[in-house]
Order: C-alpha cells, then sequence, then structure tokens
C-alpha cells in the first residue's frame, strides 16, 4: 500500500519527491494483494473481520462514544448517543465536542 501512496500524484507540484516505480511491477502487485483471499468474511449475518479476529462494529470499525451535556454543577442535561449527534444539536464539526 505504502508503494501505491508513494505515486500517487507524481510530479504533480513538482518534479522532486518519490523515486519512480516500475509501473509493471506495481500493477503485479495490486493484481496479486486483490486476487488473494479477503480479509473479511459473513459469521452470523455480521462482518468478521480475520486480521483483528473480531466482528466489525456496526457503524464502522469505530465504536461510537455517547456525550452527556452537563452543567457547572456537574448535572446531566442531555445525553446524546452519539458525537455527530450532540455536534449537529449545537451547529459545530464532531471534531469540535470534547468528550
Amino acid at each position: 500500500m505504502d508503494l501505491i501512496v508513494s505515486q500517487m500524484n507524481n510530479n504533480r507540484l513538482s518534479t522532486k519527491g518519490a523515486a519512480q516505480v516500475n509501473r509493471d511491477v506495481l500493477l503485479t502487485s495490486v493484481e496479486r494483494l486483490l486476487s488473494g483471499p479477503s480479509n473479511c468474511e459473513n459469521r452470523e449475518g455480521k462482518i468478521w473481520i480475520k486480521s483483528l479476529n473480531r466482528f466489525r462494529h456496526k457503524g464502522g470499525l469505530i465504536k461510537p462514544v455517547s456525550v452527556q451535556l452537563q452543567d457547572q454543577k456537574g448535572n446531566i442535561i442531555k445525553i446524546f448517543d452519539t458525537q455527530m449527534e450532540c455536534a449537529n444539536s449545537f451547529g459545530v464539526t464532531r471534531t469540535a465536542v470534547a468528550y
């Protein structure tokens, strides 16, 4: 993967940068990787990730984090199921919500 990324947008802004890679060798490597077995399989209707030895979380690989809105005394005013839900209610980005 690093080899593929190193060749993306090569020479787009400058002639300096990553060394050129033989494209035929790169293509052969990509074809070998894509023709190999999948890292995932369907188990019990869920996606099992072989390399991680666990199921994929429902929302992707990141487990949702609930957020509590508290007043200055620590009283809980509202609980949001996810950071995104909290961010949307305040009109900010998800990264602006501290947890």
